[in-house]
């Protein structure tokens, strides 16, 4: 019931239970300028030298950092996304398939009259590179 309590009170001071004062909460020891410049100089990779980054856990072992805390790091104050380059697969169009696709395609559009192409539904399900 304190709790409940308390909430009122909070929002009859400031008008609002959502806000906290600034400096509540466990004071940030581990985010400090030193280490975000040791994970920043850590987690990139140098300009002269590609490939010479580090994982969140070579980090963490190296920093003596937790890995949430290098994430967060890496997260909110260097503002980095991690991301992973997946090469898309090409699609190999033989002259059978070729022939097979200019057949199917002459024969759909003797099909489709003027008056039926209102009716017909085209997707993009198929990548055709």
């Amino acid at each position: 019931m304190d709790t409940v309590k308390k909430i009122c009170q909070r929002i009859d001071r400031n008008g609002s239970a959502v806000h906290r004062q600034s400096g509540s909460g466990l004071p940030a020891t581990v985010r400090t300028v030193e280490n975000i410049e040791k994970v920043h100089e850590l987690i990139c990779s140098q300009e002269d030298e590609t490939g010479t980054h580090r994982s969140t856990r070579e980090i963490t072992h190296e920093l003596n950092i937790s890995a949430t805390s290098v994430r967060r790091i890496a997260k909110t104050d260097l503002r980095l996304k991690s991301f992973r380059r997946v090469p898309t697969p090409a699609q190999i169009i033989n002259d059978s398939t070729r022939q097979k696709r200019l057949e199917r395609a002459r024969a759909l559009l003797r099909r489709i009259t003027t008056r039926r192409v209102k009716q017909v539904l085209f997707t993009d399900k198929k990548t055709l590179t």
